[in-house]
């Protein structure tokens, strides 16, 4: 396939004739081959068939498009003036996480002085359920990302650390729109946001209500 931008979707399906699906890619630019995530849904046109495949299966793509990137990295192909916002959040749930883990993994794209100025937020059931968990401690520990994992599963019980104490991984035990910072972000900051279309609604909505612009607010909804 073609070079792809962090942020991008692949069209993959399983045979040529079957429904086309789109992902988006996880892998970082640049590398011989391509990753996606995605979770098995028993009924569904594709998720079944991936799950079977063996290595060397043929799976059939699209060239890599869309526009979800984030405005900084835009701004630096484009050439077009820095945004006023200081911060770029990113926040997701489940698979959702996707896009970001290509923008983690992209290093030329987003070193330490970019990074350190994203704010990950992302909600799945357990620590075990994260994808990439060991990447993005990483990318907290050598470049600055701060990341608060919002964990679903089991009892509430409010928030390790605020998101205002800096770089590392940050726990709430609870769901993504349970975390009380969602109320506190800066409406001159920036979001992006992926993942259930339940979640992207409800937080756009109450960034909107704190007063943040929707062409500030870019937006990728998982069905």
């Amino acid at each position: 396939i073609g070079r792809h931008l962090p942020g991008q979707v692949l069209g993959l399906s399983l045979p040529p004739e079957r429904p086309q699906r789109w992902y988006s890619i996880s892998s970082a630019p640049g590398k011989e081959w391509v990753e996606v995530l995605y979770t098995k849904v028993e009924d569904g046109h594709l998720t079944p068939g991936l799950w079977q495949l063996e290595p060397g299966d043929e799976v059939w793509m699209q060239e890599p498009r869309g526009s979800f990137l984030d405005p900084d990295m835009e701004r630096n192909e484009s050439g077009r003036p820095a945004y006023a916002g200081d911060k770029v959040w990113w926040i997701c749930n489940g698979t959702g996480v996707s896009p970001f883990l290509a923008m983690i993994r992209d290093e030329d794209h987003f070193p330490a002085e970019l990074l350190s100025r994203r704010v990950l937020v992302y909600g799945c059931r357990t620590e075990q359920d994260a994808f990439g968990l060991a990447e993005i401690e990483a990318a907290c520990v050598r470049r600055g990302l701060t990341c608060i994992l919002c964990l679903s599963a089991g009892e509430s019980g409010g928030t390790d650390r605020d998101a205002a104490d800096g770089p590392g991984i940050h726990r709430h035990h609870g769901r993504l729109t349970s975390w009380p910072g969602l109320s506190h972000i800066p409406s001159h900051d920036r979001a992006m946001l992926c993942g259930a279309s339940t979640m992207v609604a409800e937080v756009r909505e109450r960034l909107q209500y704190r007063g943040m612009p929707l062409e500030s607010i870019f937006a990728e909804i998982y069905f």
